[in-house]
């Protein structure tokens, strides 16, 4: 596509389209990262990125991931993370914004989040999943235990929400 590079590609599913590379048949230019795009491993190299700044687009639509240092949209069609569905690593949770809160965290089985810097899907709230160093995560909302997973429960928030959150009981 033109403005793409000789080599790019455009996904108009991305607001305003998004410029890359297939980079399982092209090595990344220069500026950018290779990142798998879904689950399936597909990698795309993507604009590299430090700060929301670094993406040269209106900031409200397209952040920085700092755990990947990639521009990315919250409002790209493939972008909605499954918040706290169970999984075993990064991979089952939408990359590149998904990642897999696992039991090292105290998330038993595993539990689908991104990072609450970007933006978080509807029905999830941004919370602070660990003090030091701050790790802000998106969090499923819920008005009852019945409304999360069995090892979890519903528990205040604060501000008139509430999350599941680890706890529940085994089934």
């Amino acid at each position: 596509m033109a403005g793409c590079g000789a080599d790019g590609l455009c996904n108009l599913e991305l607001p305003g389209g998004y410029c890359y590379v297939d980079a399982g048949e092209h090595c990344c230019p220069d500026g950018s990262e290779s990142t798998p795009i879904n689950e399936a491993g597909d990698r795309w190299c993507m604009r590299s990125c430090q700060r929301d700044r670094d993406c040269g687009r209106n900031e409200d639509t397209y952040l920085c991931l700092e755990e990947a240092r990639i521009c990315w949209s919250c409002f790209a069609a493939d972008a909605v993370v499954e918040v706290g569905a169970p999984c075993d690593d990064d991979r089952g949770c939408s990359p590149p914004a998904g990642v897999c809160l696992t039991e090292e965290f105290g998330f038993p089985g595993g539990y689908c989040s991104q990072p609450a810097s970007v933006c978080c899907p509807e029905g999830s709230i941004g919370l602070n999943i660990q003090e030091d160093p701050p790790l802000p995560a998106c969090i499923d909302l819920c008005q009852a235990d019945r409304d999360c997973r069995p090892e979890y429960q519903c528990l205040d928030a604060g501000d008139g929400d509430s999350v599941c959150w680890p706890g529940g009981g085994e089934g």
